[in-house]
Formats: C-alpha cells, structure tokens, sequence
C-alpha cells in the first residue's frame, strides 16, 4: 500500500486555508497517485513478464479530497492465472515413456513446466490453465500462481523504489497545481 501524506508537501502555502490552497493540494496528489498506479503497473508487469492490464486489474486507488489529503494505491494479493504467464500446450514424455499433455509458463523469466496440465477456453471466452481432479474428465480446476503481492514485495526493493518516484512526482505535480490554481484567482 502506498500513501502519499499533506506533510510531504510544503506547509506555506498550505497556511492559507482557502479552497484553492485544499483543491491545488487534493488536485497534486490525485495526478501523482495516478502516475504511480500506471509505473507500478508497468514495473510489476515488466518484472512478472504478464501483461500490464493484469496488473492494472488488481490496483484500487482511492483519491485525494479536499477534506482529506491523503491518496492510498491498494494492491490486492488476488492470485494471478497461470494463463497469464505465457502459457502453451506441449507434449510431454512421462515415467513410463508414454507421451501426456502439459502445459509450460514462463514465470519470473524461467519456463516451467505443468504436467498434466491444458489450456481450455471456457464458453464465456475465458482461456485458462485447468488440471483434472481426478480421474474422470470432470470437475477440473484453474491453476493459479502465487498473489501478487507476495511476488513483488519479496525481497526486491519494489516498494522503496515507487515511494522515491512517488515523492519527486508529487514536488513536481505540486509546484505546478499551486501555479496553476494561483493565476485563477
């Protein structure tokens, strides 16, 4: 979760409790915060190897107001389908020599491989990865990767890094909202 705070910004302009000093200050935050949604996206996407819109489908940012300057970027922990990771069908040679379907999926750069996997399209369009519960043809399950939360914030800094981009863009997008909301007056 990422929060970008009034107290990041400078104070003296923020002295003047008109409107203006509320809107140019909610007007800022609310830029910024859409611009780290977008770097979040495209760094976890570019990181994950999974599209940016996969991404994008998991972030909920709520906004600045006047009567609250505060922005939150909330990444929900929703598990990612293993069809968004590159998946194909091949042909694989098991145990006992005999060839069974499989399905591989490039996750984190590396290609991995799901024995007894396939891809299937579902009548609603949707194409996912499924694995057969038993031995019958039915019930089947999607198979999914771990959450995404877990995936970026393990160990790589990702965080510390988008709350530095967040900060410069918000001395920027500040500098400029407080311009442009005093020629208005």
């Amino acid at each position: 979760m990422f929060v970008v705070t009034v107290a990041s910004i400078d104070s003296g302009f923020l002295k003047d409790t008109s409107k203006l000093a509320a809107r140019a200050t909610s007007s800022a935050i609310n830029k910024t915060m859409k611009t780290v949604r977008s770097r979040v996206a495209t760094e976890a996407a570019e990181q994950l190897k999974i599209k940016k819109g996969v991404v994008m489908k998991r972030l909920f940012l709520r906004g600045a107001q006047r009567t609250r300057l505060e922005s939150t970027l909330s990444l929900f922990g929703a598990k990612v389908p293993l069809a968004s990771f590159g998946a194909r069908s091949v042909n694989v040679r098991g145990a006992s020599g005999k060839k069974r379907k499989g399905v591989t999926v490039v996750v984190r750069g590396v290609r991995q491989r799901v024995d007894g996997g396939f891809l299937a399209t579902m009548p609603n369009g949707k194409v996912g990865v499924f694995m057969r519960k038993g031995e019958d043809r039915l019930p089947i399950k999607e198979l999914f990767s771990n959450d995404l939360k877990a995936m970026l914030t393990a160990g790589t800094g990702f965080l510390s890094s988008i709350q530095g981009f967040a900060r410069e863009t918000l001395k920027k997008n500040y500098i400029r909202e407080k311009q442009y909301f005093l020629t208005r007056r």
